[in-house]
């Protein structure tokens, strides 16, 4: 507590006093914000020219807070794959931390993906709407980012609040503690290798062996194989579907580690049988999201199989059906009878009898031929 002199004259200053008053007040460091009075007492004040008038005054306890900003993530990332970080805002007191607004900055090289909580994005950053913490509370906050280059990412959140705050260096952002450093990887890199194009007299299609290696030290769940360059009206046949620019692409639903290959049978239907249009196809392959299947519908009886071994050194299960054109079919497999996988993609029939070769991926995981049998079933319907 402080107090002050008026009523001094002829140029009279302070050093005109000696002595101090006796000030007191009913406030403690453990009192409650608000205003408390203070008395004043005449103590050891003595002047030779003067006499004192002392007024009692008001001390003012002001609410403050002490917000802390904790950010906590993976240390090590992926190019091209999210992250989520997790920032933590306490309140250490002694009063209750109003309107605390918390941010985060995205940090360059990243791509917002999504945040917990009630937020807004802007300018490259991720603000939460404001909250209030008593004394001794807490709340947690998610954010997702994808980082979109190998390198160092550093994610800052900091919090800001309308109560005083006695300790701001812990939740400006300058904190360590309010950073997380995460070191991102290249993403999955891929080798190609293209086999040559033959034509299968059985099903008239061309077909072509495309081995896939996973060149990265990343391991993916799943592999896509893009086609570009095919000429109409000439389609990919077993196409699992078609990317947002317009190309097909096969996909394969097994994971792949460091090393790993996968061999990809591509089917090509060129009505014309000229195997020169297929001269400028090219590929791309992307890791992937699995892509599950649900729902069967009704089943329909497989009353043909035979091997095709036609092609020396590689023997090829086919099955076959009654079909209605226009119909899609799927079908299911499985290497135990009791886990069914659903091959891809489904087939629309075009005639009255429809046959499917087994030759591994992109239809199946693997080709029939292991130590364990392999069971079939088809069904007409299947959503994915």
């Amino acid at each position: 507590m402080t107090f002050h002199f008026n009523g001094f004259v002829n140029g009279d200053t302070t050093n005109a006093v000696t002595g101090a008053p006796a000030l007191n007040t009913t406030a403690t460091s453990n009192s409650l914000p608000g205003n408390y009075p203070i008395t004043i007492g005449a103590g050891s004040l003595a002047a030779a020219n003067y006499t004192f008038a002392l007024t009692n005054g008001t001390l003012t306890v002001l609410a403050v807070a002490d917000v802390a900003v904790f950010k906590s993530g993976t240390n090590n990332g992926v190019a091209g794959y999210p992250i989520t970080y997790t920032i933590r805002v306490t309140n250490s007191g002694p009063s209750t931390a109003t309107n605390v607004i918390t941010t985060d900055d995205l940090p360059a090289g990243t791509v917002f993906v999504s945040a917990s909580g009630a937020f807004t994005t802007n300018s490259g950053q991720v603000t939460w709407s404001g909250v209030d913490l008593v004394a001794g509370a807490s709340t947690n906050y998610t954010i997702t980012l994808t980082p979109t280059n190998a390198g160092s990412v550093t994610n800052i959140a900091r919090a800001t609040s309308a109560t005083a705050d006695t300790n701001p260096g812990n939740n400006d952002g300058s904190a360590s503690g309010s950073a997380a450093v995460t070191s991102v990887l290249p993403g999955p890199t891929f080798g190609i290798l293209a086999g040559p194009i033959t034509l299968n007299r059985q099903t008239g299609l061309f077909e072509q062996r495309l081995t896939v290696t996973n060149t990265s030290v990343v391991t993916v769940t799943a592999v896509k194989v893009l086609v570009g360059g095919l000429l109409a009206p000439d389609v990919l046949f077993n196409a699992t579907g078609t990317n947002g620019d317009g190309r097909p692409y096969v996909q394969n639903n097994s994971s792949l580690t460091n090393g790993q290959t996968v061999t990809f049978v591509m089917e090509y239907y060129v009505p014309s049988r000229l195997v020169a249009r297929l001269a400028g196809v090219t590929f791309e392959v992307q890791a992937t999201p699995v892509v599950p299947h649900t729902t069967l519908g009704a089943g329909v009886a497989i009353d043909r199989w035979f091997i095709d071994a036609r092609l020396a050194g590689d023997s090829r299960f086919v099955i076959e059906w009654t079909s209605v054109p226009g119909t899609t079919y799927t079908v299911l497999y499985s290497d135990d009878s009791v886990t069914w996988k659903a091959a891809v993609p489904s087939i629309t029939a075009n005639a009255n009898r429809t046959q499917w070769y087994d030759d591994g991926p992109p239809k199946t995981d693997s080709k029939p031929f292991g130590a364990n049998p392999r069971f079939y079933r088809v069904v007409t319907v299947i959503v994915d």
